[in-house]
């Protein structure tokens, strides 16, 4: 089987399994699964994609995310994905000057961003936490990932979306630079998998299955024994002729998927409440047709083949392939309480004349609006704070507004199965007005107070 990767630490369980990058009878795949695998580095994306088409590559690289971009392009060939090979934990950043502080600040700046791939999707992703769009920002299109690290060294754009390590070169090069946000926590944006042709698929199921099965044991070692981790921190470094810091980097900012975790991914765990495959596919390409860089895109249930998956339940009694545990949040410490907030997005959920009662309506607000930013970033803190008008006492308009906060926080809690924990709650009360009630040219009194409300 012919695997092509790009530089991207997300393929170090697959090629330790492997013993390297060249197809092996003394490899992992060979003695305990029965197949050989040749892994071809091809960083070029329109190469790839052309050695795909042509048969060179019978596995590709790419992100579920960005897959809605080319998916329509890629139709006559019918491509088909089975199974994921990672999540993106800090492989994808946006580095930023010192004086953005948060995806907010963004606005009017410029941004260094190479359209089409993880890149551009985590951008989408942050505008859309942030309830912005992308005509709030100057972007530049760097067409490649590189061009967005010169651009940002160069000072010609404030912001710049890279890949992991690439950000510790811009952190040295550009004083006072910062993280600004990253897939740390964004955490289940970017997906990595390999998407192969239906036709080779039905032809060649057997090593399909094989290779899955291979690759998670792969990574469930990498995930569990450093000395075997080492031994991947070479091995691609031979491959990919880079330098062990550079991998090791590379490897330790991805989470490395499991068999569990490609259960809960693929929608095969009645109980799992988290992010799925279909959500990632369907929401992102959702979000690059509303920016117009893509008019349409093939829906999820034919480009998914979770039949894989589901097959390999030998891997259901490992130990080590259990699904990545959620983080068990503790009671918000005083520095969660008051910590600056990454991203702030304003969501309008109006209540009734001294009510903290949510109605369908609201209900419906923070199921469009808030569930996927709170899966999205599972590993963060969310603050909500509740507000009022100005009429009555202030302190009991406090006491009202974090009842219409914790209101929210039930409803998220009780809905969705986040823990309560996550949540810091805050009541404004009358104190942070989004309407002058005192004097507004665009509103009536009335008005006024129903927006603070």
């Amino acid at each position: 089987i012919n695997v092509c990767v790009n530089t991207w630490g997300g393929f170090a369980g697959g090629q330790w399994y492997n013993g390297g990058f060249e197809a092996s009878k003394d490899s992992h795949f060979y003695k305990e699964q029965g197949i050989l695998v040749n892994f071809i580095k091809m960083d070029d994306f329109n190469n790839t994609r052309s050695a795909w088409k042509s048969g060179a590559c019978d596995l590709m690289w790419g992100t579920i995310d960005a897959f809605v971009t080319e998916a329509d392009g890629l139709a006559d060939f019918k491509p088909q994905f089975s199974f994921q090979i990672d999540w993106s934990r800090g492989g994808d950043v946006a580095v930023a000057t010192r004086d953005i502080k948060s995806i907010n600040d963004l606005r009017g700046r410029k941004l260094a961003v190479a359209y089409g791939t993880p890149s551009h999707s985590l951008l989408l992703w942050m505008l859309n936490t942030a309830g912005m769009t992308v005509n709030d920002i100057d972007i530049v299109n760097t067409n490649e990932e590189p061009a967005a690290v010169s651009a940002f060294k160069g000072h010609q754009v404030e912001t710049a979306i890279v890949w992991s390590p690439d950000d510790k070169d811009l952190y040295k090069a550009v004083p006072d630079s910062h993280e600004l946000v990253s897939t740390k926590q964004a955490t289940d944006i970017i997906a990595d998998w390999l998407f192969y042709k239906e036709a080779w698929a039905k032809a060649n199921r057997p090593k399909l299955i094989k290779l899955y099965r291979g690759w998670m044991i792969g990574n469930a070692k990498l995930n569990t024994d450093p000395t075997a981790l080492e031994e991947a921190v070479k091995i691609t470094a031979k491959g990919y002729t880079q330098s062990p810091e550079f991998m090791r980097d590379a490897i330790k900012n991805t989470r490395l998927t499991t068999h569990g975790d490609n259960k809960n991914f693929f929608g095969l765990t009645p109980s799992y409440t988290g992010v799925k495959a279909e959500d990632i596919y369907t929401k992102t390409g959702e979000l690059y047709k509303k920016v117009r860089f893509i008019e349409k895109f093939p829906t999820y249930r034919v480009v998914a083949d979770p039949s894989i998956v589901a097959e390999v339940t030998d891997l259901d009694t490992f130990q080590d392939q259990v699904a990545e545990e959620t983080r068990q949040f503790t009671k918000p410490t005083a520095e969660v309480v008051n910590a600056s907030a990454v991203v702030t997005k304003p969501i309008t959920v109006n209540f009734s004349l001294n009510s903290a009662v949510l109605d369908d309506r609201s209900q419906s607000v923070i199921d469009e609006k808030l569930s996927d930013v709170a899966k999205q970033y599972r590993n963060s803190y969310i603050r909500i704070e509740g507000n009022t008008d100005s009429t009555g006492n202030i302190h009991l308009n406090e006491v009202l507004s974090k009842n219409r906060a914790d209101s929210v926080a039930n409803y998220l809690t009780s809905q969705y199965k986040f823990n309560r924990k996550r949540f810091v709650i805050t009541g404004n009360g009358p104190n942070k007005p989004v309407c002058n009630e005192r004097n507004s040219s665009q509103h009536s009194l009335d008005q006024c107070r129903a927006l603070n409300r």
